[in-house]
């Protein structure tokens, strides 16, 4: 494992020799080409447009960004908007009743998927838009919905499981009922 950075018998060298067998192998012209031919294979999927549409979302709250959490670019940095949507998603569960409804158990975060559509921009606020996406008998799916400006700038749906003393613990009849008006309408395409 000696050797200098870099060389094949390094912990790296064998990642920077494949990158270089392959761009040895196909030219720039020859990747530029691959990509215009197939575009959709080097683009993002977007949600459905339908969840983009912030007036379908039975919550909304707004967050002012703050300069720490800029980015080299400018932007407003991932993670940080990762810790923006937890505010925002604790905001809601507290609207929707749940630590009355809950008391007792924990949540936890079983899945996150964030999407970002756009950037965004301090110091300019955001406004997060929130809904149940599902109800299941341990978890509830949430949806949430970042606008800046009126532009979509992320898109998330997050899995929440309840937990109580001897594990994942159902979601309790109270908070179901209160629930039932923070579900997200179907949409009017739909």
């Amino acid at each position: 494992m000696g050797g200098r950075v870099g060389a094949p018998e390094s912990k790296w060298g064998w990642c920077r020799k494949l990158v270089t067998d392959v761009t040895s192998v196909l030219s720039k012209t020859q990747l530029w080409t691959i990509a215009a031919r197939h575009p959709t294979s080097l683009r993002m999927a977007r949600p459905d447009p339908a969840l983009l549409d912030p007036a379908r979302y039975p919550f909304s709250c707004r967050i002012e960004p703050r300069f720490g959490d800029l980015d080299i670019n400018m932007h407003i940095n991932n993670v940080a908007m990762a810790g923006i949507l937890e505010d925002a998603r604790l905001r809601f569960l507290r609207e929707a009743g749940g630590p009355e409804h809950l008391a007792g158990l924990s949540t936890m975060v079983a899945s996150i998927a964030i999407d970002y559509l756009g950037e965004t921009h301090y110091p300019e606020a955001v406004t997060i838009h929130g809904a149940v996406e599902r109800l299941g008998r341990t978890s509830q799916q949430i949806v949430q919905l970042v606008t800046q400006e009126g532009r979509p700038v992320v898109f998330a749906r997050t899995v929440i499981v309840m937990v109580g003393p001897e594990g994942p613990a159902p979601l309790t009849q109270a908070y179901v009922e209160s629930a039932g008006k923070w579900m997200l309408p179907e949409s009017a395409s739909a």
